[in-house]
């Protein structure tokens, strides 16, 4: 198995500003290229252009740094946001790319659960790559703070994911999005009850950490030991 970029990479390369939101677009536009993948190639040059730009500008809206921006932003349009959707058409696709990119919180609990058992491994790999480079990791992605992290994530939903798909019912008020409401107040209630009891919140809490086959982390994360050397 060969060895992935490490992240360190990928920050010089896009210069510290939506690392992996950057490396998708780039990743995307690659594949384009290639003239059995390119579905736009009869298309006029302009329009091309301005069909990437609003591509990219989705994509990067998916870096989470920009997030209550967009909920402001969107907030503020919402009112009349019916009357002037083509107006506002990237906004709401904006919005939309959102819900999807953060969607796994708002399915059923068995499924959701076992999207944050791969997310939390990926995020504290991350953070000990971070911390190899001398950044300042953030709690999520520190494995230090893994004793708060079921806090971290019932303020994750209530405080992120809740208010973008409330906001979206402005867009689609029909049962699909009612049925993503609900599952978000579902898993946070659950959250809330591992959260209150010690004995199931230890139960949840080493099996998040034991998602991850160690022969995957010692190829894909080989500074692993040092990182939990050096923490102690």
């Amino acid at each position: 198995m060969y060895r992935l970029p490490t992240i360190a990479t990928f920050y010089i390369i896009y210069n510290d500003k939506s690392i992996l939101e950057n490396y998708h677009c780039s990743y995307l536009f690659n594949i384009l290229l290639k003239d059995e993948n390119n579905i736009f190639k009869n298309e006029d040059p302009k329009c091309l252009l301005a069909l990437r730009q609003q591509i990219i500008e989705l994509i990067l809206a998916t870096d989470m740094s920009k997030h209550i921006k967009i909920l402001a932003q969107f907030r503020i349009k919402s009112i009349k946001i019916k009357s002037y959707i083509e107006k506002n058409i990237i906004l709401c696709l904006k919005m939309i790319i959102k819900a999807a990119d953060l969607s796994h919180n708002c399915v059923d609990w068995s499924e959701h659960y076992q999207w944050v058992k791969r997310l939390v491994n990926e995020f504290y790999y991350e953070g000990d790559e971070l911390f190899q480079m001398g950044y300042k990791i953030n709690p999520l992605f520190d494995r230090n703070c893994h004793n708060n992290f079921i806090q971290i994530q019932r303020t994750f939903l209530k405080e992120l994911v809740y208010p973008l798909i409330i906001s979206l019912k402005t867009l689609d008020n029909t049962s699909i999005t009612q049925d993503m409401i609900n599952n978000v107040k579902r898993n946070y209630s659950k959250w809330t009850k591992i959260e209150k009891c010690q004995i199931k919140k230890k139960k949840y809490l080493n099996e998040l950490l034991c998602n991850i086959p160690d022969n995957w982390a010692r190829v894909y994360y080989p500074n692993l030991n040092i990182y939990k050397t050096q923490k102690k």
